[in-house]
């Protein structure tokens, strides 16, 4: 039984996310929790004598939650056809991470899906702030952005890029091959090239990942580097036909933070594809 966590917002976005989520795990037994998640900021703002006021409305915004969630497992209890899905719901009054990190908590969840609005205006916020946030918070489940507008078809190809600097390890890779054999799907794994080859640690690293997918569909292609890694990815995403980009997410030092390119969010920016982020 796989269970998916779906935080909800009942926006477009959001309602394509979970039903993006059903379509990735048609295939599989699978209970989904829409999770929602109001945080009143203005009561900060309100004075002790706004005391009354605040309590009215918290009751007013707890209330509409659980209303909103009612109306969405109706709807999923009317027009669900996959007898293999169940749905659940769960509101809470804090902010989305620690919802998310509260509902991982107390239970297991195979996969995260958030619905993601994409950059907005000149400022270029990559993925909508929110699905930023969660996926630089939350560490312990992996986490699949959907884009508004991205509807899930197929999953015949991916695409995963690496520069092969960091050890692999196996629990990494569990939930890919799932959805890899479900889907029948060919995994390519790419490297941007730079000015230098390979270190030793690196290659060392590439014969594992080799070895460890050796009984799914995969094989090895390369990019030149363009201005940067991010660019590089996407030229080659815009020139084959995938249907997801795949990142591990690593918590680098903080010398690292101040050095490394923000890969995850560029590629959130850019691309149209979902993203799926291995922690």
């Amino acid at each position: 039984m796989k269970r998916v966590l779906l935080p909800v917002d009942f926006s477009n976005n959001s309602w394509n996310a979970v039903f993006t989520a059903s379509k990735l795990y048609r295939e599989e037994q699978c209970t989904f929790l829409l999770l929602n998640s109001y945080e009143p900021k203005f009561v900060n703002i309100l004075g002790a004598k706004s005391k009354e006021r605040i309590g009215v409305i918290l009751d007013s915004l707890a209330i509409n939650s659980r209303l909103q969630l009612e109306k969405m497992l109706a709807y999923f209890k009317i027009n669900n056809l996959n007898e293999k899905h169940c749905f659940e719901t769960k509101s809470t009054a804090n902010d989305l991470v620690k919802a998310i990190t509260e509902a991982l908590k107390e239970r297991t969840y195979d996969l995260v899906v958030m619905g993601t609005k994409g950059a907005t205006g000149a400022k270029e916020v990559y993925m909508g702030s929110k699905t930023v946030k969660v996926i630089k918070k939350v560490h312990t489940c992996s986490i699949l952005a959907v884009p508004e507008t991205y509807d899930l078809k197929s999953l015949d190809a991916l695409v995963f890029p690496t520069d092969f600097k960091h050890e692999f390890k196996i629990a990494q890779f569990v939930l890919l091959k799932e959805l890899v054999n479900v889907w029948k799907t060919k995994i390519n794994i790419l490297q941007i090239i730079g000015r230098y080859s390979l270190s030793g640690i690196q290659k060392m690293n590439k014969i594992w990942l080799n070895k460890s997918l050796d009984d799914v569909e995969h094989e090895f292609v390369e990019e030149p580097i363009w201005n940067n890694v991010a660019d590089g990815i996407i030229s080659w995403v815009e020139n084959n036909k995938v249907d997801l980009i795949v990142l591990i997410h690593y918590r680098h030092t903080f010398f690292e933070q101040l050095t490394r390119e923000p890969v995850i969010k560029r590629i959130g920016f850019h691309t149209k594809l979902p993203l799926l982020i291995l922690n």
